[in-house]
C-alpha cells in the first residue's frame, strides 16, 4: 500500500483530543472519540493490506499476525513493564490488586472485559486506572482474531460479495449498538461487537478504495467539500461530545462518519489533505500509537501520587512528557522491531509469547496473593482499607413471583415478628454491616428492600430510562411490595438515601452532581439526570415537582402503621478517604489524624433536600436522623469529620464505612427506644 502522509496527519488529530480529553481540558470534553478515528483508521489500512496480499495471492494468518505483534507488542509490554514499579510503590492493596488483574487482562487482550466489570470509564475511579486505555487495543486484537481468517476462507466469494457480507455484518453491529444502549450499562463502550462496526467502515471503504478511489471518481471540488466537512464532523464530536453523550451508533456515528470521508477525500490536492500532511501533524502521527500507550499511565500516577487533582500545569509538564517518552518509544522499541532484517518471524512470536507468560505471571502473583499487604500494618491497613458493608451477609431472596426485581434479605437477630424496615440506595446498603452487628445486640430483626423496577425516591427517574410503561410497572410493584410489607406488621422503616445526587439537577438548587469541597477535591460522577412526570407524563425537573415527589414517596411508607426514620443527607467527602490516607503515607509517612470537609459548604450544597425533607417530617409518625449533627461541628468546629484519630469514617468519598455507620445506627437504635 502506497504511503498517505495525511493519514499520520488524521492520527494526530485522533491522538491529541484523547489525551486533552484526560487532563479535563474543557473543550475536548468528547475527545473520547479519537478512538473511534483510530478503529477507522486501523479498518481501512489493514483490510487494504489483506485485500492486496488476497489479490496477489500472498496472504498468510501467520505474515497477518506477525505484522500485529511487530506493530503492538514491543510498545505495549515495553510500557506495562514500566508501570509496574510505581504501582507497586503509589498504589494501595487494594487498587494494586486491580492493577494486577489489569495486567494479566491486558497481556491476553481481554482488559475490555475487565473494566466493564468494574467502574464506568468515566468514573473517579477510572482515571486512577493506569492500563485502562488498553481496552481500545482488546477491541481490535478481538477484532482480528476473526476478520482476516473470515476474509481469508471467504476469498473464493469475490471482492464485491465479499464487500456486501462485511456491510450485512457491519449493519448488525451498528444495529447491535443502538438498541442494546440502556442509560448506566457499559457494554457499548467496551464490548466488540457494538465497535465491531467502527472497524468495518474502515474496512467497507477500504474494498470501495480497490479499483478506482472514490476521490478520483468525484472530482477536486467534491473532495475539497467532503474532506472539509469530514474534518468538521470530527471537530464536532470533539466539542459538542462529553460524559452525558449516550454511548451508542447514533452517537458515534458521526466521528466514523468524518474517519470515512476523510480516509477517501483528503487527499494532497485538498486544503484538508494538505492541512493532514503538515510535517508537525505526520509527526506526531507517527508517534500517535506511543503516545497513546504512555498518556493514561502518567496521568493516573500523577492522580494517584497527588493528594489534590493534578493541576492544569501539571497536566502540562505531563503532556510534554507523553511527547518525549513517545519519540523515545518510537524511536528506540516500535522501529527496531519492525525491522525484519534485525527480528525474524521467529524471534517477533517468541519474544511475544515470552513477554506475555512474564507478565501474566506477575499479574497473578500480584491478584492471587496478598503481595500489596506485606509491608503494612494492621493499623495502616484498617485506614487504607476500612471495613464497609461488602462484609455483611445479605442473602437476596425475589419474594413476588410477578415482580422478580422486588428484593428482600434478612439480616440482624433472626427470632424477632417484626422487623425494621431498611429501603434506600448504596448510602441503605453502607449501614447494613454496623445494622446486621447492632440489631442483633438488641434482638431486632433486620428487612433490607429494593425495588429494582422504580428508583431508589420512587416517583423521580433516571431520565434516560423513563417511559410511561416503566412508571406504570414502577408503581403497579411499588404498590405490591407495600402491601407484602404491610403484611409483616414492621416495627419501623428507615429511609437512607443519598437525596441531593438523586434529585439532580434542581435549577438555581441542586446544579452539581459530583460534589465539590471547594478545597481541591471533586468528584467525577457518570452524568445522569433525575426528572419527575407531570400530570400529562411530561418530564420536568422543578423545585416543587421534586418536592412534592419526595413528600408522596415518604408518605407511602407511613401507611405501613410504623415509625419512619429519615436518614438525612450523609456529608460527601469530595475525595475517597482511604485513598487520601494512603497519599498521605507514601508522601509524609504518616496517616493524618482528621479529615474534613466544610460544614458550610454541605449546607449550601443540601439546603435544598433539608428544606423539603423538613417539611415532611412535621407527620409525627416521621423521626429524623441528622447524619450531620453527628458529624459536623461534633469533632471540629465548622467542619464535618470523613476521619477522627486516624479512622476513617468513609469508606470512599460519600460512604460511610463501618465505623461511621456504627455511629448513626447507635442514634438509630436510640431514637427506637
Amino acid at each position: 500500500m502506497i504511503y498517505r502522509k495525511e493519514i499520520d496527519g488524521l492520527r494526530a488529530v485522533a491522538v491529541v483530543p484523547v489525551i486533552l480529553f484526560h487532563t479535563g481540558f474543557s473543550w475536548f470534553g468528547g475527545g473520547y472519540v479519537g478512538v473511534d478515528v483510530f478503529f477507522v483508521i486501523s479498518g481501512f489500512l489493514i483490510t487494504s493490506i489483506i485485500l492486496a496480499e488476497c489479490e496477489a495471492g500472498t496472504f498468510t494468518i501467520a505474515g497477518f499476525y506477525e505484522r500485529r505483534a511487530r506493530r503492538i507488542l514491543p510498545a505495549l509490554f515495553f510500557v506495562m513493564f514500566c508501570t509496574i514499579p510505581f504501582a507497586w510503590l503509589w498504589m494501595p492493596p487494594f487498587q494494586l490488586k486491580q492493577y494486577a488483574d489489569s495486567l494479566v487482562a491486558t497481556a491476553l487482550f481481554s482488559s475490555n472485559f475487565l473494566f466493564w466489570s468494574e467502574a464506568g470509564y468515566f468514573a473517579t475511579e477510572a482515571a486512577e486506572k493506569p492500563l485502562l486505555h488498553t481496552w481500545s487495543l482488546a477491541i481490535e486484537e478481538q477484532f482480528y482474531l476473526f476478520f482476516p481468517v473470515l476474509v481469508s476462507m471467504f476469498w473464493f466469494l469475490g471482492r464485491k460479495k465479499l464487500a456486501i457480507w462485511i456491510g450485512i455484518v457491519a449493519s448488525a453491529s451498528f444495529g447491535a449498538s443502538v438498541l442494546a444502549y440502556s442509560p448506566g450499562s457499559e457494554a457499548n463502550f467496551y464490548l466488540m461487537p457494538s465497535r465491531a462496526w467502527e472497524l468495518l467502515a474502515g474496512s467497507i471503504l477500504a474494498f470501495f478504495e480497490r479499483d478506482k478511489p472514490l476521490h478520483m471518481r468525484l472530482g477536486n471540488s467534491s473532495g475539497q467539500i467532503l474532506s472539509a466537512f469530514g474534518l468538521v464532523m470530527i471537530a464536532y464530536s470533539v466539542i459538542a461530545y462529553d460524559e452525558r453523550t449516550p454511548i451508542s451508533g447514533l452517537s458515534t456515528f458521526i466521528p466514523v462518519a468524518g474517519s470515512c470521508i476523510l480516509l477517501a477525500f483528503a487527499v494532497p490536492t485538498t486544503f484538508v489533505g494538505r492541512f493532514l500532511s503538515q510535517r508537525w501533524l505526520v509527526s506526531i502521527g507517527l508517534v500517535s500509537y506511543s503516545a497513546y500507550l504512555w498518556h493514561q499511565p502518567l496521568f493516573a500516577f500523577a492522580r494517584l501520587r497527588n493528594i489534590n487533582a493534578p493541576s492544569p500545569l501539571l497536566y502540562g509538564c505531563l503532556c510534554v512528557a507523553v511527547g518525549i517518552l513517545a519519540y523515545l518509544s518510537w524511536r528506540y522499541v516500535e522501529l527496531p522491531f519492525r525491522d525484519r532484517h534485525r527480528y525474524a518471524r521467529t524471534e517477533i512470536f517468541t519474544f511475544a509469547t515470552a513477554a506475555t507468560v512474564l507478565v501474566a505471571a506477575i499479574g497473578l502473583a500480584g491478584s492471587l496473593t496478598k503481595i500489596g499487604y506485606f509491608r503494612f500494618t494492621n493499623e495502616v491497613v484498617a485506614a487504607i482499607e476500612p471495613v464497609g458493608s461488602r462484609e455483611s451477609d445479605c442473602d437476596w431472596q425475589a419474594p413476588l413471583p410477578e415482580f422478580p426485581k422486588v428484593e428482600t434479605c434478612s439480616f440482624g437477630f433472626k427470632g424477632s415478628s417484626a422487623p425494621i424496615i431498611l429501603w434506600g440506595d448504596s448510602h441503605a446498603d453502607a449501614l447494613l454491616a454496623a445494622a446486621d452487628e447492632g440489631f442483633k445486640a438488641t434482638d431486632n430483626a433486620g428487612f433490607r428492600i429494593r425495588n429494582g423496577y422504580c428508583s431508589e425516591i420512587v416517583g423521580v427517574y433516571n431520565s434516560r430510562s423513563y417511559s410511561f410503561r416503566k412508571a406504570d410497572t414502577c408503581e403497579r410493584s411499588q404498590t405490591a411490595l407495600l402491601d407484602l410489607l404491610r403484611a409483616l406488621k414492621p416495627r419501623a422503616v428507615i429511609i437512607a438515601i443519598r437525596w441531593t445526587f438523586r434529585l439532580f439537577p434542581v435549577e438555581g438548587k441542586i446544579e452539581e452532581l459530583g460534589f465539590n469541597n471547594g478545597e481541591g477535591g471533586q468528584e467525577n460522577e457518570t452524568y445522569r439526570t433525575y426528572i419527575v412526570p407531570d400530570s400529562s407524563g411530561r418530564p420536568v425537573t422543578g423545585s416543587e415537582a421534586k418536592s412534592l415527589a419526595v413528600q408522596k414517596f415518604i408518605s407511602s411508607f407511613t401507611t405501613l402503621g410504623a415509625p419512619v426514620l429519615i436518614q438525612y443527607p450523609v456529608p460527601e467527602v469530595g475525595r475517597n478517604v482511604p485513598n487520601l490516607n494512603f497519599k498521605y503515607l507514601i508522601s509524609t509517612g504518616a496517616i493524618p489524624p482528621v479529615i474534613s470537609t466544610s460544614a458550610r459548604r454541605f449546607d449550601e450544597r443540601n439546603a435544598f433536600v433539608i428544606g423539603v425533607l423538613d417539611s415532611v417530617v412535621e407527620e409525627p409518625a416521621i423521626m429524623t436522623i441528622k447524619v450531620s449533627k453527628i458529624l459536623c461541628n461534633s469533632y471540629v468546629a465548622n467542619r464535618c469529620v470523613a476521619q477522627v484519630n486516624g479512622v476513617p469514617l468513609y469508606f470512599n468519598d460519600d460512604h460511610l464505612s463501618k465505623e461511621g455507620a456504627k455511629l448513626v445506627v447507635a442514634e438509630i437504635l436510640r431514637k427506637l427506644k
